[in-house]
């Protein structure tokens, strides 16, 4: 599994989209650069960081075998994350944003998720390609979330996995 300062990266990174949209939205609704180009930065260094990271947990963390009972789609999450998270930025009242509890709740949001059991499924990951699947294991243990760049259509498909975070797994299946 990955450490906490790997987990607070996954969840940070996690934040890209909100911010480029609270940027984008920014630019139309206040015609100002300096602080959407600052969190369009950050953006890009979350995002940066978020694919070195992966990429070395991917060859670091050990493949585990996995017998699944049950597997099915779940990329709703992704359709969550957009309508509850980076809508409503995009539709700010500008003059009425105060900077000090935006960055309060981002704090609470964040140590809320890092100490969460549920797993946080990045969407930066749906945009490369990988899609979410939730599992059923035999040995009882339900709701994993699956992510795999292949479609999983049989529970037999799915063999082994890359275990992120407590509930969060990584297919390996078919070598990939």
């Amino acid at each position: 599994m990955i450490g906490n300062v790997h987990k607070a990266l996954w969840v940070c990174s996690s934040g890209a989209p909100i911010l480029i949209a609270f940027s984008a939205a920014w630019v139309l609704g206040k015609s100002t650069y300096t602080l959407p180009v600052i969190f369009v930065f950050v953006a890009v260094g979350l995002i940066v960081l978020a694919s070195v990271s992966f990429h070395s947990m991917k060859s670091r963390l050990a493949v585990i075998a996995v017998r699944v009972k049950k597997v099915t789609p779940n990329d709703k999450i992704m359709i969550q994350y957009a309508l509850s998270y980076v809508l409503p930025f995009t539709s700010i009242v500008w003059d009425k944003i105060n900077p000090f509890m935006s960055l309060v709740i981002s704090v609470v949001v964040l140590v809320v998720l890092l100490l969460a059991h549920s797993p946080t499924a990045n969407p930066l990951l749906f945009f490369i390609g990988y899609h979410f699947y939730e599992i059923e294991t035999e040995n009882g243990i339900g709701s994993y979330t699956v992510m795999s760049r292949r479609a999983i259509r049989n529970k037999d498909e799915l063999t082994n996995v890359i275990r992120i975070t407590e509930y969060l797994l990584l297919d390996r299946s078919g070598g990939r």
